[in-house]
């Protein structure tokens, strides 16, 4: 008999904890907000007993910057949802505004705009979270420590169920903030935040990445280019990105990509008549099939005297359409501005819908 019992304890000890395993990696249930049952938004009352609200400005001056936070218990911040994936411009960030500042968080998954609705509250729990404050100002939070990319994910349905509580949706995204000419002598107050810039101009100049940086060709040399804006070119392209297709068409000439194991067609978007590469890397030719894939882009819009870089995803919905501004005109356009450490893509800003450009 007290093998039995301790038989069925066992099975039911690993029948548990294969399904907390499980459902551990299953995919983000979205909630249908339309069913009242299914959601009840997150306030403060449901905050454990001596929880606090702090603001996002609060947050940037005590807190970001210095690590894990691990010197208080139940300080939360909140803010609305003012950014959105939808047209997949946004990856595996989140941010959110409270009307003192922005703030990025790195949530690791896709999809949110079935669960993080523009204008909707969002509760942050900070406790044993990472942060940072990068060198332009904007509060970041994430978990763990940076990857590659810069990047630290709460990346397991565990880790944002016990740090992210979705608060009450209905409300309106709050209204672009002005960017001011003058943003750069305070950049934190914008950093992170969804911001109108009215009247930009284009600067034919791109920023791009082809190729694994410290990845070599077959012959030794390094297969990282890099297009900036010190190349004062766009090099006849005038798209926001590059999806596959169009990075194959301007690379190859076919959208299918090279049919052999290195590029030997001229093509005007990089290449001259006589087949010489237009930019500073010599290496075109080594350019094997297996870097084909989407290309984020960068194209450079002036702002008074500041150079906005206006970054698109190579997977992003509108990545293949044509810019505006190409003409000289003037372009307004609405997005969420961060910042980088690049001296050439020092300012960023993300359009999330082609809404919120005009020209």
């Amino acid at each position: 008999m007290r093998k039995n019992i301790l038989f069925l304890l066992l099975s039911a000890a690993v029948l548990f904890s294969c399904k907390d395993f499980k459902e551990e990696w299953q995919p983000v249930f979205a909630f249908n907000y339309e069913n009242e049952n299914a959601f009840v938004p997150f306030d403060e009352s449901q905050m454990p007993v001596g929880a606090q609200v702090i603001s996002i400005s609060e947050f940037r001056t005590k807190y970001a910057g210095k690590g894990v936070i691990k010197d208080f218990s139940n300080i939360y911040v909140k803010g609305q949802v003012v950014s959105s994936d939808e047209t997949a411009n946004v990856y595996k960030l989140l941010y959110i505004d409270d009307g003192t500042a922005g703030l990025e968080i790195h949530i690791g998954r896709g999809y949110q705009y079935n669960e993080y609705h523009p204008g909707q509250w969002l509760y942050v729990l900070l406790d044993g979270m990472a942060s940072d404050l990068t060198e332009y100002g904007m509060a970041q939070v994430g978990y763990g420590t940076k990857d590659d990319y810069g990047y630290f994910y709460l990346d397991t349905q565990a880790l944002i169920n016990g740090h992210l509580y979705k608060g009450k949706i209905g409300d309106e995204r709050p209204d672009a903030i002005l960017l001011p000419e003058d943003f750069g002598d305070d950049p934190g107050k914008y950093m992170g935040r969804y911001v109108s810039i009215p009247a930009m101009f284009y600067d034919n100049a791109i920023y791009m990445t082809m190729g694994d940086y410290g990845a070599k060709f077959k012959d030794g040399t390094s297969c990282y280019v890099r297009f900036d804006a010190t190349d004062n070119t766009n090099f006849g392209v005038t798209t926001w990105a590059m999806s596959q297709e169009m990075f194959n068409k301007c690379m190859y000439g076919d959208a299918a990509g090279p049919s052999d194991t290195k590029n030997t067609e001229a093509h005007d978007c990089f290449f001259n008549a006589a087949g010489t590469p237009k930019v500073k890397a010599a290496h075109w030719d080594y350019y094997y099939s297996n870097n084909q894939y989407a290309h984020s882009m960068g194209q450079f819009f002036l702002y008074g005297t500041n150079q906005i870089c206006v970054y698109t995803r190579g997977y992003c919905d509108f990545a293949d359409k044509t810019i505006p501004g190409v003409d000289g005109s003037a372009v307004s356009m609405k997005g969420i501005l961060t910042g980088s450490n690049s001296s050439y893509s020092r300012w960023r800003l993300r359009v999330m819908s082609l809404d919120d450009v005009s020209d």
